[in-house]
């Protein structure tokens, strides 16, 4: 696999039901429990637990329709435990009703996210290439 928005929630986004200036988002990290799948539309849908996640702050879109954010670390992530997925959503009030917009299991240097954590905050970088968090 590699670093993708969701085709439904590419979806939501030409729809105009999804807003990255005015939204709330959060990316969750996933181990390896957790299997991309492209039919899959909310975060309920997803399979494996949530390790951690961190509400996105300063989401703004630049030119070229390139989706940007501040960035974070995701803290809680026990030690031991190896992130392997990053799975951004549009955050509702659960999440059955919280809609799957990107998927990176890749880092930019094209090697595989896996990271094993030491039980310390995690950093969460954007790209500064071109397509930052990502481009639509």
């Amino acid at each position: 696999m590699t670093n993708s928005l969701y085709p439904l929630g590419r979806s939501a986004f030409a729809r105009g039901e999804v807003n990255w200036e005015a939204d709330t988002f959060r990316a969750y990290a996933f181990g390896d429990d957790f299997t991309y799948d492209e039919a899959h539309e909310f975060l309920g849908d997803t399979s494996g637990s949530a390790l951690a996640y961190v509400a996105l702050s300063g989401t703004v879109v630049l030119p070229g329709g390139v989706c940007d954010a501040d960035d974070t670390s995701l803290t809680g992530i026990t030690a031991g435990d190896e992130v392997n997925h990053l799975v951004i959503v549009r955050w509702d009030t659960s999440a059955a009703l919280s809609a799957l917009l990107y998927h990176a299991d890749t880092n930019k240097d094209g090697t595989t996210m896996a990271r094993i954590s030491d039980g310390t905050a995690i950093p969460l970088r954007w790209s500064s290439l071109p397509s930052r968090v990502f481009r639509l």
